[in-house]
């Protein structure tokens, strides 16, 4: 198969005319290009990050310094008071080409409270169409034990000696094939003819004319080696597909949409920390898939109410040496006999947007920051997530559980489970990560209260769609990718259907 054409200078003409520009490439600007280019003749797509081929990819999986090349600043973005650091794809398919392509559907609780408090106009029935269509491109399946590795199995039998609700995660994921991120099962399937692609391609404005989007300036390079020019896109619609951080920076950078001063404001990222459990049995968890089961005994498909959901990781070695305690020869020598005797999980919390208000701001240079620290709810629900784990891996016959505080916490038995109440998870207690940006741009038919309505299109900017998951009222509980692609089906369907206004 052919992969798409991925422009390497400037036009000769400028500006660049389109029917349609996407500025990004991630899980919605891939289905967007896909499914708009059946109708529209031309479609210019602006990314950020560089394009890395498929073959590319395959020769460096198990190279962890060249893949880092794929997240934006290779992996570390954290919070202004350095208690989260946000992970995120910056590349031509954005986090899909570096996530483990976990699809969950949005649990009921949360659609009913986007369509009651946030007045989300989108029907079950509308959204469970779209993750069909989603679906059958791409290949969800479920993973079997056989497949996943034994590191993966000790979360299960914990779950089943607890009689906690869980099961096998579904991905996207074809066997000999591998992962079908969006690049793959949708960019590359689109009708190239329709489609022009700029990588190395920052925006840098929207042009709004008459409270109309009209076009996008951007620094364009090349190869990452030149230095940036000038490119100009006239469109007869823009779609912001950035990510939940760049979406709302460029609106500020651009004081766009924002005079309700929604932007920016109401993030959530689904803060998340580990725990590594021993086993004496060799488990080999780097044969094996690196997420595979999941427990949502204490989440809101289960409960209805935000909580958390545990699952379980295989990391390599270099991100397992964080996550494990000590420095120095103790730490290599705590890596180098446990490794392959470990099982692990990562604790992900439903935080809750408003308690406290995760915000993305500008700073001096006009790049964007964001405020966030998890409230007195998600912090005990933290503490709850990690006591659970310990738990499960303690009943699966665990000698010791090692959660992800700084200060050194070990678990032999559920007797010390308190000390993990002890830590607790306030500021500066645990290590913790996210790689689920969500919100920032909320979607609704409210115009005091969101920056876009049910079907992405900006409440001020005509002709202006913002579609990624920044629209999200609220986090979704579980991983986003398959909602953030199934909106982004709905959203092309909308514009497929409706004239520029």
């Amino acid at each position: 198969m052919s992969e798409i054409i991925v422009k390497e200078n400037l036009p000769d003409k400028q500006p660049v005319e389109a029917d349609i520009c996407i500025i990004g490439s991630g899980a919605a600007g891939c289905v967007l290009a896909y499914e708009l280019a059946k109708t529209h003749k031309r479609i210019v797509i602006l990314e950020k990050g560089r394009h890395y081929s498929i073959e590319w990819i395959k020769r460096m999986q198990n190279d962890e310094h060249e893949l880092l090349k794929l997240w934006k600043n290779r992996g570390i973005f954290v919070s202004r008071n350095y208690s989260v650091n946000i992970a995120q794809g910056q590349c031509v398919g954005g986090s899909t080409m570096i996530n483990y392509g976990i699809c969950f559907e949005i649990p009921d609780a949360v659609l009913t409270d986007w369509q009651q408090t946030h007045k989300v106009s989108i029907s079950k029935d509308e959204l469970g169409a779209a993750y069909k269509r989603v679906g059958e491109m791409i290949d969800i399946r479920k993973i079997t034990a056989q497949e996943a590795g034994k590191s993966h199995v000790k979360l299960k039998e914990g779950c089943d000696k607890l009689g906690y609700s869980s099961d096998w995660m579904s991905k996207c994921y074809i066997p000999d094939k591998g992962k079908q991120s969006a690049y793959v099962a949708y960019l590359q399937k689109a009708n190239f003819e329709s489609i022009e692609l700029y990588a190395n391609c920052t925006a840098k404005k929207i042009v709004v004319e008459n409270k109309k989007a009209v076009g996008v300036i951007a620094d364009f390079k090349g190869n990452q080696f030149d230095k940036p020019k000038d490119l100009a896109v006239t469109a007869k619609r823009i779609i912001l597909s950035a990510g939940p951080i760049a979406s709302s920076e460029l609106l500020l950078q651009c004081n766009l949409s924002n005079s309700n001063g929604q932007v920016g404001k109401h993030l959530s990222v689904h803060p998340s920390s580990s725990v590594v459990a021993e086993f004496d049995e060799e488990l080999q968890g780097d044969e094996g898939y690196p997420m595979a089961f999941y427990c949502d005994e204490f989440s809101i498909r289960k409960k209805g109410k935000p909580g958390f959901v545990i699952e379980s990781v295989f990391v390599p070695p270099s991100q397992y040496a964080i996550i494990t305690p000590s420095y120095g020869k103790e730490n290599r020598d705590f890596y180098l006999s446990k490794y392959n005797h470990a099982a692990m999980a990562g604790v992900l919390v439903h935080d809750k947007p408003d308690e406290p208000k995760g915000i993305v701001t500008l700073n001096w240079q006009k790049d964007a920051v964001v405020d966030y620290e998890l409230s007195k709810v998600d912090q005990k629900n933290m503490t709850e997530g990690l006591k659970e784990a310990a738990r499960i891996y303690l009943k699966a016959g665990a000698k010791q559980v090692i959660t992800g505080h700084i200060e050194k916490t070990v678990i032999e038995n559920e007797e010390q489970l308190g000390l993990i109440d002890q830590r607790g998870a306030g500021m500066g207690a645990l290590l913790m990560a996210s790689a689920h940006p969500q919100g920032g741009n909320r979607m609704g038919d409210d115009k005091s209260a969101s920056v876009v309505d049910s079907h992405c299109c900006s409440h001020e900017i005509k002709n202006l769609f913002i579609c990624d998951a920044s629209v999200f009222p609220t986090a979704v509980g579980v991983n986003p990718q398959y909602t953030v692609m199934a909106i982004a089906t709905l959203t092309a369907d909308y514009i497929n259907n409706n004239p520029p206004t």
